[in-house]
């Protein structure tokens, strides 16, 4: 089976690009797979790395101009056509979906819940074979508003996060502080707002902890300024943005995730902080969040309130037996439903069943 996989960029630690990068390495073990790239050049370093694996190498029209990308993206399609077009947010890909062949099966997998991810999945839509979204939130806006598209036309394959040998969970033992991390952009939509009360009710509660905080974005300096005397004290760290590598490490090492997210498409970096054994502490989104947590098994799903989100906190700072029952859950259900191995497994189902 050949499968062609479109994006319109390659940028390393790129969310998008990470996941292209392992879905491809994964279909390959099995496929005849190749990559597509339409609007940014591809990085020579990358351009190597990704055709250690590409059966069918890597194709970057990056280069031509506007109409020559629909002209070449045709003429590559005509010439060697895939059973599969595998679509990841790309206009380009399905502005040219008429022209081709009516046997190829164009699966457009839509990561975010923006307006503009939704106009660019249903372009052409009548062309499209199914899509792929990674929550049921997801799939409620695709059919929004789009009475053609069905319930049956859509399935929800969570992304996968990289599975984590249990000998390099390091996991603090909770002796003397409880560990707390935060990884997301520092803005309100992601709840960064209120780490500031987070942190000020935990010293108003006499709770020893380390809370590492991971992003960037526009509430840096509100967050610098309000935590100024906790950052002295090397109670609280705020990061910036890390390499993924190191943010996978200091999830071994954290207890917590705290999470309080008002929107998102997934929660990517819940499941990486449960493969890792944190118990993730969460802002409740329906379709979202409440997909990924079994609220109290192996993880707390919580209203964007520091008080209630400090309580939980506090349950499992004063329960130790409670956090470690939550951290192996947390684990165990992260390696069954989220790992990379369990996304593969279920487009490989998804890809037979479409033939």
């Amino acid at each position: 089976m050949k499968i062609d996989v479109i994006v319109s960029a390659i940028i390393p630690g790129g969310g998008i690009t990470t996941f292209v990068t392992q879905l491809c390495k994964r279909l390959s073990s099995k496929y005849l797979v190749r990559l597509i790239v339409t609007h940014k050049e591809v990085e020579e370093e990358q351009v190597i790395y990704l055709n250690m694996f590409l059966s069918r190498g890597l194709i970057d029209i990056s280069k031509s101009y506007k109409l020559w990308r629909y002209i070449r993206l045709i003429h590559i399609w005509r010439s060697d056509m895939p059973d599969y077009i595998i679509n990841n947010y790309n206009a380009v890909g399905q502005y040219v979906l008429p022209i081709l062949a009516s046997r190829v099966r164009n699966l457009h997998i839509v990561h975010g819940i923006t307006p503009d991810f939704k106009r660019v999945a249903t372009i052409n839509k009548s062309y499209t074979s199914h899509w792929v979204v990674p929550s049921i939130k997801t799939a409620e806006m695709i059919m929004t508003g789009n009475k053609s598209v069905r319930a049956e036309d859509i399935t929800v394959i969570p992304h996968g996060v990289e599975e984590i040998s249990e000998v390099n969970i390091i996991g603090q033992k909770l002796q003397n502080k409880i560990f707390l991390i935060y990884v997301g952009v520092l803005e309100e939509h992601k709840g960064a707002d209120v780490l500031p009360d987070i942190v000020k009710l935990l010293e108003k509660r006499n709770i020893s902890y380390q809370f590492n905080i991971i992003g960037e974005g526009s509430l840096r300096e509100i967050l610098c300024k309000n935590l100024a005397s906790e950052m002295s004290e090397d109670k609280v760290r705020l990061h910036g943005v890390i390499r993924h590598e190191a943010v996978l490490k200091m999830f071994t090492q954290a207890n917590i995730l705290v999470y309080p997210t008002r929107i998102d498409s997934f929660g990517l970096v819940i499941a990486e902080s449960m493969m890792a054994g944190c118990v993730p502490i969460v802002g409740k989104i329906a379709g979202v969040t409440d997909q990924i947590i079994d609220n109290a098994r192996d993880g707390f799903l919580v209203s964007v309130k520091a008080e209630e989100i400090v309580q939980k906190i506090c349950e499992l700072r004063q329960d130790f037996q409670l956090l470690e029952r939550m951290s192996v859950q947390a684990r165990y259900t992260a390696s069954v439903r989220y790992s990379l191995t369990a996304m593969t497994e279920a487009y490989n189902r998804l890809l037979i069943q479409l033939l």
